[in-house]
């Protein structure tokens, strides 16, 4: 695809409220702080880039060891040496700006550019952390990076308000570690429906990735979709519809090889002439019997009922997607479960076929925020897919609407934490699966006051967030967590994650 502009890398602050532009500017003397964290990823590059790295280093450690042990003797047991592998520096990417494809004047429609900028929070348990950019990232991505330490944690998130360049609506979406294979689930490439892939590589080493694509009838073949360079510490930007236009459903697996990459959807829709809401989808859990996603808010029958009629508005319902890769057909169970004590759930039984997808249309509930849960017979993946819609405020003005794709969110491990964005309304949303209640102890990572919050046993629990705040979650181990943000004509949000686990000691033997 043709060549972006490539924005400067810069040491710039985290904590801003100047959105950060995707503008290419001569490249200034980068100060020591900057030049320092380039450092450090880079010399940390190969050791993130593959867990073959890691091989490479323990290989060399045992050559060595061969050429100082002395061998054993017949019946001797073989010496052993234990290597406990160093965390490396902690690294989130945040996907940048909204974008579009063209520029102003609605040429060079092939290329991604920037529509404004996003607002970046970020904060870690051991000293502030650094913020650079890529050396070329359409959407000027940004990559924060922390001293590791013994049980160090990093957060982040940003957010953004279009209302210019084609794009209306608010976004929010967290900061997350790079990897070799993520699933997206959300978007769409039908009349109106623009949806982006987005692959970030903020590695050293060059990214080979592969998608494959499954929608309504089933796989999705065509050119282009394996072999795809993302080269170090650079962003591509590829649209869904070079690969399957009309799609309604699709389904993403993305895999890497070399570089790891933080996967993201931008979906953007237009009705009419009017823009009509836009959403991050990060990525959802991988493929598995059981799916939990948390914090899904729905707007209520009497917000958006009477548009649903409309041209173009069909997608204004509240749908849940399921995607099933395998090659059987899957039953899946579904429970739509209201926060509010004593509501009542709402239970389907749904066929996927194997190799497809299915979007199910969830009659309007009650305004107010869910948990959907899923119980398969074989692995799914899962995403459920809201809007807000604000009566037009004259007869000249459109009217205001928006989309949020909310996705399955992992179990949290026993450490975990989360950067609220700026926004609307801030609002944690807990999940317990278990049979038995839970306490869960929320402390900001500044290190105010903290409180502590009850979640039920198969139930879910809520709490306000203040804005632009980070926090850290304590005996949340097995929950399930996500933020959201809403108002009129606005709605938004993320999963929460624990960071990838570090291995523990490796015995070598000779």
């Amino acid at each position: 695809m043709p060549e972006n502009p490539t924005p400067e890398r810069t040491g710039e602050p985290v904590e801003t409220d100047e959105p950060v532009k995707a503008v290419r500017a001569p490249r200034p003397e980068r100060d020591a702080a900057a030049r320092s964290a380039v450092a450090r990823r880079r010399a940390l590059a190969g050791l993130r880039a593959t867990t073959g790295a890691i091989g490479v280093v323990i290989a060399a450690g045992v050559v060595a060891a061969v050429g100082l042990v002395p061998l054993p003797g017949v019946g001797e047991p073989a010496p052993a040496v234990e290597v406990t592998p160093q965390r490396a520096e902690l690294e989130q990417v945040c996907p940048g700006a909204l974008l579009r494809l063209g520029d102003d004047t609605g040429q060079d429609a092939g290329t991604a550019t920037a529509v404004g900028g996003a607002v970046v929070r970020s904060a870690a348990t051991d000293g502030d952390p650094e913020s650079a950019g890529l050396s070329q990232a359409p959407s000027a991505a940004r990559v924060l990076t922390a001293s590791p330490g013994g049980d160090a944690l990093l957060a982040g998130a940003q957010s953004q308000r279009a209302g210019s360049g084609g794009l209306s609506g608010f976004a929010a979406a967290s900061c997350r570690e790079a990897g070799s294979s993520a699933w997206l689930v959300g978007g769409s490439t039908t009349v109106g429906r623009t949806t982006l892939i987005t692959l970030t590589n903020p590695t050293e080493v060059e990214a080979t990735v592969s998608l494959r694509i499954w929608g309504e009838n089933g796989a999705v073949s065509a050119p282009g979709m394996t072999g795809i360079i993302v080269s170090p510490d650079s962003q591509r930007v590829l649209s869904l519809a070079g690969f399957a236009q009309n799609l309604a459903s699709p389904m993403i697996e993305v895999t890497s090889r070399g570089g790891q990459v933080v996967a993201e959807l931008q979906q953007s829709i237009t009705r009419g002439v009017d823009a009509s809401g836009v959403d991050l989808v990060g990525e959802t859990t991988a493929p598995a019997t059981t799916q939990v996603i948390p914090g899904v808010q729905m707007p209520g029958p009497d917000t958006i009922g009477a548009q649903l009629g409309e041209d173009g508005f069909a997608d204004l319902a509240s749908a849940l997607r399921l995607g099933n890769p395998g090659d059987s057909e899957a039953t899946v169970d579904v429970a739509v479960v209201p926060e509010a004590k004593g509501a009542e759930a709402t239970t389907l039984r749904i066929p996927v076929p194997a190799g497809s997808t299915v979007d199910v249309p969830i009659e309007e509930q009650p305004a107010g925020a869910y948990t959907v849960t899923l119980d398969s017979d074989q692995p799914i993946v899962g995403a459920m897919r809201t809007s807000v819609f604000t009566a037009a405020a004259s007869a000249n003005a459109a009217p205001v609407t928006d989309v949020a794709w909310s996705v399955a969110a992992p179990a949290l491990g026993a450490r975990a934490a989360f950067t609220t964005a700026t926004g609307d309304a801030p609002t944690l949303h807990l999940v317990n699966p278990g049979d038995e209640a839970v306490t869960v102890r929320l402390e900001p990572l500044d290190g105010g006051d903290g409180r502590e919050i009850a979640v039920p046993a198969r139930g879910a629990a809520t709490a306000s967030l203040a804005g632009a705040a980070s926090y850290r979650l304590i005996d949340a181990a097995g929950l399930s967590a996500a933020v959201t943000f809403r108002a009129a004509g606005v709605l938004a949000g993320y999963t929460v994650a624990s960071p990838a686990p570090i291995s523990g000691p490796i015995t070598i033997r000779r």
